[in-house]
């Protein structure tokens, strides 16, 4: 049996702490810095509508969250929550629209901090 190949790839999202308070330093998607706060959680999950979006493979997209260990769990959340979808008003005034993205999130295992791994 073989196995088709993934039309769309897998994304990695990494989430960087400041090892003594737990704050988000920066999201990254892949390569690409987005920043910190509630504007890159924004931006991410704008980034993974474009690449998404409307493809009829985007039940195969598997999302891996990497975070450092001493991330507050809020930052987490805003994450997933980010990567599965969004919540927009509809025009007429009747129920939000619900549109989702990914069904599939993993975590990778937990890792240290680069400032406590350098002894910060």
């Amino acid at each position: 049996q073989t196995e088709t190949p993934k039309l769309l790839p897998d994304f990695k999202v990494r989430l960087l702490a400041d090892a003594a308070t737990g704050q988000l330093v920066e999201v990254r998607f892949g390569q690409r810095s987005l920043g910190n706060g509630p504007q890159a959680f924004q931006l991410l999950q704008q980034t993974i509508k474009e690449q998404i979006a409307g493809s009829p493979y985007a039940d195969e997209v598997e999302i891996e969250i990497d975070a450092d260990f001493d991330l507050n769990y809020e930052h987490v959340i805003s994450a997933v929550s980010a990567c599965t979808g969004e919540i927009s008003e509809s025009s007429d005034g009747s129920k939000p629209k619900i549109s989702r993205f990914v069904e599939k999130i993993k975590f990778a295992p937990p890792r240290q901090s680069q400032r406590a791994a350098a002894g910060g």
